[in-house]
């Protein structure tokens, strides 16, 4: 099934404020404009006049509760919690093609249908790459800053998760693959090879010669991967 690709960041309230003429769009709101025009197109009529929760189970319905109910289970098999990103990973495995625009709008519509909710929970975490891990499973995706403001300086426990398999990490759609590597400093160019340039530092030895470290630069994008 194709589903609505839509901008992501947007408001389910402001959403429905706008699609149902309640407030004025301004020119900021464009994207709000862009995916009123996608979602009326999909659902073949105007879903934005039945109120925050009409529109919730009519997008819902449109896609399917038991669809959305086995995605929550296939989650809660994998020990995971329900986020966008998440989402959006379990209903493409299960043939949906579905943008993190949509999944965040529907996310925000399962919620408000009760179909999951938000809670607060602590998990004990023995280890860095523990922590980082079951930050992860309830974030999905997120920023290297977001994960270094969190746990201080965990680049070297990120790259262990990527070795290991449990995590992708991508910079300007370029993929960190650590395939051959056995360490992540003092590494020969001949160690390097494959390794796009945005991930490596050069270091000057105290001989007079040149090494190399990988990095993880601060902006790059740390996601749980899916298939582990």
């Amino acid at each position: 099934m194709e589903l609505p690709k839509i901008p992501q960041g947007l408001s389910l309230k402001k959403l429905l404020l706008i699609g149902s003429n309640r407030i004025k769009p301004s020119e900021r709101d464009k994207k709000y404009m862009r995916a009123i025009e996608v979602l009326r197109k999909w659902c073949g009529k105007d879903p934005f006049s039945r109120g925050i929760m009409g529109f919730s189970e009519e997008i819902i319905e449109k896609i399917g509760k038991e669809v959305l109910n086995q995605a929550i289970i296939d989650l809660e098999e994998r020990g995971l919690g329900l986020s966008p990103v998440l989402l959006r990973e379990s209903l493409k495995s299960r043939g949906l093609n579905i943008n993190l625009g949509f999944a965040e709008l529907l996310f925000s519509c399962m919620k408000q249908a009760g179909l999951c909710i938000t809670v607060r929970a602590v998990f004990p975490s023995s280890s860095m790459e523990s922590k980082i891990l079951t930050f992860l499973r309830i974030k999905g995706s997120t920023k290297f800053s977001d994960i270094f403001k969190k746990f201080g300086c965990p680049e070297s426990a990120v790259l262990n998760l990527l070795k290991r398999g449990f995590v992708e990490v991508y910079y300007k759609g370029k993929p960190l693959k650590l395939d051959g590597v056995s360490k992540f400093e003092g590494l020969s160019e001949r160690e390097i090879k494959g390794i796009p340039d945005v991930f490596l530092a050069r270091v000057k030895e105290f001989d007079g010669g040149f090494s190399y470290r990988i990095i993880i630069p601060l902006s790059a994008k740390v996601s749980l991967k899916w298939s582990y």
